[in-house]
């Protein structure tokens, strides 16, 4: 070992792009004026393109290259370099597999061309060495990467640099992952596997020279030299990721030979594998069942035919005997792989890997689990492997959940959630680990659907600009056949057909969330359909918005029921609307003004009617009187609404257009001239049946401190009977009730399996 009084740096440039040269030599020139004061000796590895040159013009041109590089260094106020521009440093046992390494030779070699008392760095042609006959050879794994860790292991070089046209190693390929990031630390290991399948940058073998030193090699970009880049050592600390990358092999045939008499025979696995590699046909996975019933060996999908033929001949007697049933192949077909140095300490990561490409309907066709426990692959289909590796990659390397969600209906609670959405995306990521991805919005008539997320500032505008039309019958086949992981759709709309499609979004493990009043108060047939559906698949089927926009009112009565408690009686005032207009009429404004200020707010239905008729409330209380088992349709209900009937027989525009003028002759139909007095619109559940309508509010009353868009709803029960327990807050409004839409969808996200 030659040695020295600083340690050895080992730094290798990978080749110039012809058009860049001027550039490359730049880039070199900016890194190592950073590192002019250094305490080390620099070895400057430098490859050429040997690929694009005839044999006996390599080293001109290398000389070449060398040259300017060492005018670069004198200008940079180096000490004067050593050049080395010889084929012969390296000494190879056996040429034929390139790294059987004559250590002994080529450590003489180094420690007779390396100068050891020299201050100047030293230049180095990479990429060649000699065979035991003096003839030169391509060192073509890396070129000049190679180079540079033997040079490391002759010399006990401390610190090895790769430049190269890459930050660094990549947590997933970006055509597969678009969210893959630089991994700052690695294992050699994980290096090798990560930098042969994930991008072309590190060939595995280049590490075998060093494997069992302490020297750290990083991978840095000649075009971002201030970026950390990856850093890789013989073994690296756990940073409780649940795995450092996922790789992806696409293109790939799995070849199966089964049969009931391979069971307890020899040899049968070997015999097929040896006919394989007698065929120079190289295995990349291989996966037994315990019965020793079947065998999958997966190959590359261009040897799927000689395979075939190979493996057949092969068995061909045990073929004729009935040993072997059959022998055929599943193509196109990829391996999707989970790499982390650190996977024999954590338990359940095969299971975790299993759901999470469960959730986004992907099947699994065999399974391989590597010796070291350093990567765990899963063969699937062809057209599954981009989908496998986003939720792999998602789940494991960013240690997150992803939640897809598609959003029928961008109105006033439409555009609020949207809304929402964009600013709380971040937090969401930061704070619970959750991405959520907007992958669809429809209306009545049009659809837009990107799987790779739609930024919700930009959901709107392009449904109007670049939706496709669709029905809600297509739009519902489209989300059940889209198979994304943790799929979850929020109903916006107050459409009875959208409401209709929920026991079939349920079935298909699609997650509803909706401030929708109408898919729970159809018929109890429906209703008892519905909620079957979220129970017996376990779906996630979320509605507290249907009763008090953001306020927990049904959460309250289940926990109520679950905890054993018995509901003598609910009353409240359920409407945000109505209780607005009648907190101002109180104030001594007229009931046509009241509606148009709250209609403007959005405090309304889409349909003001539905508040004045009273439908609003009488959906409300109907939901809550199924939540505690009672069997109740519409027409059970006893209600008096607000208005003549004759103003429900105007369309929806006309009223609208109209509504001040129609309702200033309107009177309430209670006296409440009784000071202190006033009256609320209350909807009240007692002894199986709801009762709703206007009543006199005195000053006992609890509902005569409400104020504003308050509801409030008051829970008689075994346990609140002297003192019943109230829930109030704002109970209409677009951000209030987006609010409790979106906590639901979260709610949703952690659970839906």
């Amino acid at each position: 070992m030659l040695t020295t009084d600083r340690p050895w740096h080992i730094m290798s440039f990978s080749p110039p792009d012809s058009t860049s040269e001027d550039s490359w030599f730049k880039g070199i020139g900016e890194i190592l004026s950073r590192r002019r004061h250094e305490q080390e000796r620099l070895i400057l590895v430098i490859s050429g393109d040997y690929a694009a040159l005839p044999q006996d013009q390599y080293s001109p041109h290398m000389l070449g290259l060398l040259t300017r590089l060492n005018e670069v260094l004198e200008r940079e106020g180096f000490p004067e370099s050593y050049l080395i521009n010889q084929a012969d440093l390296i000494q190879l046992v056996d040429p034929a597999s390139l790294l059987s390494v004559d250590w002994p030779a080529t450590t003489e070699r180094l420690n007779k061309h390396i100068p050891p008392e020299e201050d100047g760095p030293v230049l180095i042609s990479g990429g060649l060495a000699v065979d035991s006959e003096g003839r030169t050879v391509r060192l073509e794994l890396g070129q000049g990467d190679y180079t540079a860790t033997i040079i490391a292991k002759a010399l006990g070089a401390q610190k090895i640099t790769l430049w190269g046209a890459f930050e660094g190693i990549l947590s997933a390929d970006p055509i597969y992952a678009p969210d893959a990031y630089t991994l700052p630390h690695l294992s050699f290991q994980e290096a090798a596997e990560l930098g042969y399948h994930v991008q072309p940058i590190l060939h595995p073998k280049i590490l075998i020279p060093i494997q069992g030193m302490d020297v750290g090699i990083r991978i840095k970009s000649l075009a971002l030299p201030e970026a950390a880049g990856t850093y890789i050592t013989r073994n690296r600390p756990d940073d409780n990721a649940l795995a450092k990358a996922v790789t992806a092999q696409p293109d790939r045939a799995l070849l199966i030979v089964s049969g009931l008499g391979m069971m307890g025979v020899p040899g049968v696995t070997a015999q097929a594998l040896k006919a394989l590699a007698a065929a120079n046909i190289n295995i990349v996975l291989l996966s037994q069942a315990a019965n020793e019933q079947s065998v999958g060996i997966c190959i590359a999908l261009s040897d799927r035919e000689r395979g075939l033929a190979t493996l057949r001949a092969q068995f061909e007697t045990a073929i004729s005997r009935g040993d072997v049933d059959d022998i055929y192949a599943l193509d196109p077909v990829g391996i999707v792989t989970v790499v982390d140095d650190h996977m024999r300490y954590r338990t359940g990561l095969t299971g975790k890997m299993f759901s999470t490409l469960g959730r986004s309907g992907i099947n699994v066709l065999t399974i391989a689990e590597g010796a070291s426990e350093t990567n765990i692959s899963a063969v699937v289909s062809g057209e599954d492997l981009k989908a496998a590796v986003q939720a792999l990659h998602e789940a494991f390397c960013f240690g997150r959940r992803r939640a897809h969600v598609f959003m029928f209906g961008v109105g006033t609670i439409g555009d609020q959630l949207l809304e929402l959405m964009d600013t709380q995306s971040q937090p969401w990521l930061d704070q619970l680990n959750l991405n959520m991805c907007l992958v669809g919005v429809a209306n009545s008539k049009k659809m837009t659907w990107n799987t790779a997320g739609i930024p919700p500032e930009q959901a709107a505008s392009q449904l109007v600009n670049a939706g496709q039309p669709a029905s809600i019958e297509t739009i519902v086949e489209h989300l059940t056949s889209s198979r994304l992981d943790r799929l979850i759709v929020i109903d916006a709309t107050a459409s009875n057909n959208v409401a209709r499609c929920y026991p079939d979004l349920l079935k298909h493990n699609i997650a509803v969330v909706t401030p929708n009043k109408r898919a729970n108060t159809l018929d109890m047939g429906f209703y008892n359909n519905l909620q079957r559906a979220a129970r017996d698949h376990q779906v996630p089927y979320f509605y507290e918005t249907t009763v008090g926009a953001g306020l927990p009112i049904i959460s309250t009565l289940r926990d109520l029921i679950r905890s054993g408690d018995e509901i003598i009686r609910i009353e409240g005032i359920f409407s945000g609307t109505l209780a607005y207009l009648f907190n101002n009429v109180a104030q001594g404004l007229t009931l046509s003004k009241a509606l148009v200020n709250a209609y403007q707010n959005g405090y309304t239905e889409p349909d003001p009617r539905d508040d004045l008729s009273g439908e609003d409330v009488a959906r409300k209380t109907l939901i809550l009187a199924r939540e505690m088992g009672l069997s109740l349709e519409r027409a059970d209900i006893e209600l008096t609404p607000i208005l003549p009937d004759e103003l429900f027989a105007l369309s929806k525009d006309d009223f609208l257009d109209n509504m001040e003028s129609l309702l200033e002759d309107w009177h309430p139909p209670i006296d409440v001239r009784e000071q202190g007095a006033g009256m609320h619109y209350i909807g009240t559940i007692e002894e199986g049946t709801i009762r709703i309508g206007l009543q006199k509010v005195d000053a006992s009353s609890h509902f005569a401190t409400l104020s504003g868009t308050d509801n409030m709803v008051v829970f008689t029960t075994k346990r609140y009977f002297n003192q019943p327990l109230i829930v109030r807050g704002p109970g209409a409004g677009p951000a209030v009730t987006a609010g409790g839409v979106l906590a639901d969808v979260i709610r949703a996200a952690e659970l839906v399996t």
